[in-house]
């Protein structure tokens, strides 16, 4: 079965944050518009984002940050799945949790893990063109970070550019086994 991970991707709006939920990135089969940035299996994405089946032994732009704190309702809401807040609890006795604790209670439940965040900014000032030796090839083999991660991933990074500021657009990334 494998990894797979989540995205969703949230804007700074004044005092707040806010979730993308337009359809604006490409899934890169069909090209169809999808409201989750990096809507695919990468493992080379997964390596870089946050250090999970990092088999090529790529840079790890962050270790897991968690859930962040500040996250709008709207995008907990979607994380969780669209269960209403008041009814978590054991036996449908509801919870005084803050936003991050009903999402790490939900996710906790579903076996998802290593949850993190990533700036536009962080995202947007990597050097891609650097290389590294991918120790996942056989043999190992030097690549740039831009072939390691394809074409699809700059797609969705021109994406976050014109969201808003790179340090007002996050994304928000996941994982289940």
């Amino acid at each position: 079965m494998g990894t797979t991970m989540m995205a969703i991707a949230e804007v700074r709006c004044a005092d707040s944050w806010a979730l993308v939920d337009q359809p604006v990135f490409p899934y890169p089969s069909d090209g169809k518009l999808d409201a989750s940035p990096f809507a695919w299996k990468g493992y080379g994405m997964y390596g870089l984002f946050a250090g999970i089946r990092n088999r090529s032994q790529s840079a790890v732009l962050t270790k897991a940050r968690g859930v962040p704190e500040d996250i709008s309702k709207a995008a907990a809401e979607k994380i969780i799945g669209g269960y209403p807040f008041e009814d978590f609890g054991t036996w449908g006795a509801p919870l005084n949790l803050s936003l991050v604790e009903q999402v790490e209670e939900a996710a906790g439940s579903r076996e998802e893990y290593g949850f993190t965040w990533l700036t536009a900014k962080e995202l947007l000032t990597f050097d891609y063109d650097a290389s590294f030796l991918d120790l996942a090839e056989a043999p190992p083999r030097e690549k740039t970070y831009r072939e390691f991660l394809g074409a699809d991933y700059f797609t969705h990074l021109d994406v976050l550019r014109v969201l808003g500021h790179p340090e007002g657009v996050r994304v928000i990334v996941w994982f289940n086994e």
